[in-house]
């Protein structure tokens, strides 16, 4: 700049030759040139600006034709707001200012700025303010970058409340509202074949293009798309497009386009789309800006169309589970201890339904566990963590009602990145009528395993009474044939009642049914229940008694009769 201003034409300015100039001027100026940080000077009524090297940049393509003309005519995109502060200091009073927006249209276009910066009164040799000592520096990166991060919190908060991809991009284009009002966005995603576009925006691409086509019209968009680059078309980048695409953005009155590409496994999936009718430059920040909001956004979009798949697939599910022996699921936050589970597990361990969706620890499950399994279900939790493997438990739940239902649990415990046990979910099974039907069919085995031995000593002391009271062969094979077939209609009669009771006058009757035409058999006692060892001894009795009488007694004639009486004697 010290070669710039000594070459200027100073006598042909307000200024006047440089030998002229007032020594405080001279002593500003001096300071102004030899400072390594931005640093201009406003001099005289005017205001018209000097200025040393690291301040020539601030005025863009305003240098040099800005050095000696009047702060006014420099800055008239931003005088209504400078005046004011400088006329703060021709008054004599310092002003200083932090982040202080500048919309400046340097390049023919509006453009936020933001900047620190101070004017300092010069006072001249008769201590009269005769200038403004100015130093500054452009803290525009640093205002973008806060925005910026506030913007995706803002973002992230908003993206979390929507559970559709048209409301994410809705919510995205609120959110991109503060920082660039007047833009329009969009989602462009491959769908069938083409693109499908979400959100109200104008992007280069209509609601269902088809690739081949879009591919012939908007070959250097999709071009550099798939590239994984964005796509910059503004005042400054009128080429971006290509001359077909340049056209598409004139005729669908498009002054400036963002384009940031999506890609996963690196490949081209979706495209954010950011358009405005007023032309504007994007800077770097709104550039990278764009491109993490279409990250946020896509994978919103991707996390939406997750939760919709999971909540379809626990309908399934829950109907499967309505429809099988599983009786409820659960999910095990190992990290906080906490386990979600649905109502019917809630239920079955006699817990909260409510309080078991938001979440209960371990012990409050574990407390329903029959005390006998308490320990070992809580030891075999434990090794399953500790070896990162699957679980598996039979166990006893007590329940409310003071009944005991069995249940087999089975699930696994997850880990994360780092091998540390994270999750476990898995689901119970009600074995209650298995166990019972198990229970009860080892109680069948072994009663048979019983009356087959009772039934093997019974047989030998009927062979061995028949061959004490048996002359022939044909009354020895006679006495043992009825004897037995009698013990048969005795087993018959706890077969039906599966083995558990049989009453004394079933036995009565079967036994005299055969002689009994309604009038020569009388019987009457108490309804008294026989178990099957019992019931066999009274049937074997019964049978000899029926078999004397029809021998020698009331029924070896027609006009015979029986008439039997039970009674309980207390012990």
């Amino acid at each position: 700049m010290g070669e710039i201003m000594r070459a200027h034409d100073w006598a042909s300015t307000p200024f006047g030759p440089l030998e002229s100039w007032p020594q405080s001027l001279r002593s500003a100026l001096s300071i102004c040139l030899n400072s390594a940080f931005p640093v201009a000077i406003y001099w005289g009524e005017e205001l018209r600006l000097l200025y040393n090297d690291a301040w020539s940049v601030i005025p863009g393509p305003r240098h040099p034709s800005a050095l000696g003309k009047p702060a006014k005519e420099v800055w008239s995109d931003i005088w209504h707001i400078i005046e004011p502060q400088l006329g703060q200091v021709l008054d004599g009073e310092g002003f200083a200012t932090f982040d202080q927006l500048l919309p400046m249209q340097r390049y023919g276009f509006a453009e936020e700025t933001f900047w620190n910066y101070s004017f300092t009164p010069i006072r001249g040799e008769d201590g009269s303010v005769v200038g403004v000592f100015n130093s500054g520096s452009e803290t525009t990166n640093k205002v973008q970058e806060e925005r910026r991060l506030s913007l995706l919190f803002q973002l992230v908060d908003r993206l979390g409340q929507e559970m559709s991809a048209e409301g994410i991009v809705e919510g995205a284009a609120e959110v991109l509202s503060e920082p660039m009002p007047g833009v329009s966005v969009a989602l462009a995603h491959q769908k069938d074949g083409g693109y499908e576009i979400l959100g109200p925006g104008e992007p280069a691409l209509p609601r269902r293009l088809a690739l081949q086509r879009a591919r012939t019209m908007d070959e250097k968009l999709l071009e550099t798309l798939r590239a994984g680059r964005t796509v910059v078309y503004d005042e400054r980048h009128l080429d971006a497009l290509g001359e077909r695409g340049t056209a598409k953005m004139r005729e669908k009155n498009i002054a400036a386009l963002l384009a940031a590409p999506i890609l996963q496994n690196r490949e081209f999936v979706a495209a954010f789309f950011v358009t405005a009718r007023e032309p504007r430059i994007w800077s770097d920040a709104d550039i990278r800006l764009v491109a993490e909001i279409a990250e946020r956004v896509w994978n919103a979009i991707e996390l939406a169309n997750a939760r919709t798949r999971l909540r379809e697939s626990d309908a399934r599910f829950e109907m499967a589970v309505n429809a099988s022996a599983i009786v409820g699921t659960w999910n095990w936050d190992l990290v906080n201890d906490l386990i979600f589970t649905d109502e019917r597990f809630a239920e079955l361990y006699s817990v909260e339904p409510a309080a078991a969706r938001e979440g209960l620890s371990l012990d409050n499950f574990l407390g329903s566990l029959h005390p006998d399994d308490s320990g070992w279900v809580k030891e075999r939790i434990e090794q399953a963590i500790e070896r990162r493997g699957e679980f598996s438990a039979e166990y006893r739940l007590q329940q409310k009602d003071g009944t005991v239902r069995w249940v087999l649990a089975e699930g696994r415990c997850e880990t994360n990145d780092t091998g540390r046990p994270v999750r476990f979910p898995g689901v119970s099974v009600d074995l209650t009528d298995r166990k019972n039907a198990e229970e009860k069919q080892a109680l069948l085995v072994r009663e048979l395993h019983h009356r087959v031995k009772n039934n093997l000593a019974t047989v030998q002391s009927i062979i061995r009474y028949a061959l004490r009271t048996s002359s022939t062969i044909d009354e020895l094979q006679e006495s043992v044939s009825a004897r037995i077939a009698a013990l048969s209609r005795t087993h018959d009669l706890l077969a039906r009642g599966e083995w558990t009771t049989v009453s004394v006058e079933t036995i009565f009757r079967t036994e005299t049914e055969a002689y009994d035409d309604g009038l020569r058999v009388r019987l009457s006692g108490p309804d008294i229940e026989l178990d099957a060892d019992r019931a066999a001894a009274l049937s074997t009795a019964v049978h000899e008694l029926t078999t004397n009488a029809l021998k020698h007694g009331a029924l070896s004639s027609d006009k015979g009769n029986v008439e039997v009486d039970w009674h309980v004697h207390p012990d």
